[in-house]
């Protein structure tokens, strides 16, 4: 009798994801039809991703699971988080592929850019508190950025 008790929140947890995720999908169609397609995307922080989308000119609502972006370059996109813990980029069917690929294409750069941001604002910020001094840094031609710290010796 123990175990079934301990068992019970694990089963009223899978119950309300489930339920989520039928609200989620329910919600999609509605917004973009009967039968929309999708893309797995490499998104997985909906802050970055609704920043992308302002970005690129398209007011985003963002929730814990969903994001409904609206219209990117004129295409009408949804993204929902897999169980995987990504974005799924979802497209009504009266979206050519070609089209759904591209609008994908620019988002994921816009992303992407963000997110190297982001990341390069902490290696900064932690190496000045490891007491590293910021020597050089540039940019290559694929957009990474090479920093130089100088080690000072105590």
């Amino acid at each position: 009798m123990s175990t079934g008790l301990e068992l019970m929140p694990f089963a009223i947890a899978a119950g309300v994801g489930a339920i989520g995720r039928y609200r989620a999908r329910r919600a999609e169609r509605e917004v973009l039809g009967a039968s929309p397609y999708s893309f797995e995307t490499r998104m997985r922080d909906a802050e970055l991703l609704t920043a992308a989308a302002r970005i690129l000119g398209t007011p985003a609502d963002t929730g814990r699971n969903v994001s409904t972006i609206g219209e990117v370059a004129g295409t009408p996109i949804s993204l929902a988080r897999t169980e995987a813990g990504v974005f799924e980029a979802l497209f009504s069917s009266s979206v050519p592929q070609e089209q759904a690929q591209t609008v994908l294409e620019q988002l994921d750069a816009e992303y992407t850019r963000l997110l190297q941001e982001r990341v390069y604002e902490q290696v900064v910020g932690r190496a000045e508190q490891a007491g590293l001094t910021l020597e050089d840094e540039h940019v290559d031609g694929d957009n990474s950025i090479v920093l130089t710290l100088r080690v000072e010796q105590a």
